[in-house]
């Protein structure tokens, strides 16, 4: 599942659309906030499994910038991919704080950085951190709510393909190192 959210529109939810976004401003401060939420389904991993490590690799929309490096964070409430929207994570359940910035909504600790690059898909390199959350997602699939992208004041803006762009083999990956 994946979506953006958007200060710029508020109430609109992206579930549909074939790409992804995260941005801080544009012109002045507020006016273009926007992250992305990603969760994989990890029901097909044997809930035995150990994780020894994770990556996401994302596929940008334009190979012709690059962006500012946007912080990844555990989300911590359930969201829907057809409902979630800058102010509701789902129908009737707003966000602690809208945008997903609440210690309620989000983890506090940066698993990881995401940064669009000029020629290659791009690698979030798994931290010990990100494996400890993917392991606890795999032991407890009621955790897993997945990833937010975010960095609200930078102005570079990262843009990939999301699940439902037409090509499956530029779709978000998520890859998990395993043994039981």
């Amino acid at each position: 599942a994946d979506t953006t959210i958007a200060v710029n529109n508020p109430d609109v939810n992206r579930g549909t659309w074939a790409d992804l976004e995260a941005d801080g401003w544009d012109s002045s401060p507020g006016t273009g906030q926007v992250s992305m939420l990603i969760r994989w389904d990890l029901g097909a991993l044997p809930s035995d499994a150990e994780v020894l490590g994770a990556a996401v690799t994302l596929f940008p929309v334009s190979w012709a910038n690059g962006s500012d490096p946007f912080a990844v964070y555990e989300v911590l409430v359930p969201w829907g991919e057809m409902t979630a929207t800058w102010n509701q994570r789902d129908t009737g359940l707003s966000w602690g704080v809208a945008g997903c910035q609440g210690t309620a909504d989000r983890g506090a600790t940066i698993i990881g950085t995401v940064q669009e690059d000029l020629l290659n898909p791009i690698l979030i390199a798994a931290t010990p951190e990100f494996a400890d959350l993917v392991q606890r997602w795999v032991t407890s699939p009621s955790q897993n709510m997945g990833l937010v992208m975010q960095d609200y004041s930078l102005s570079l803006g990262l843009h990939v393909y999301s699940r439902e762009h037409p090509v499956a083999a530029e779709r978000p990956v998520l890859e998990i190192m395993y043994t039981r």
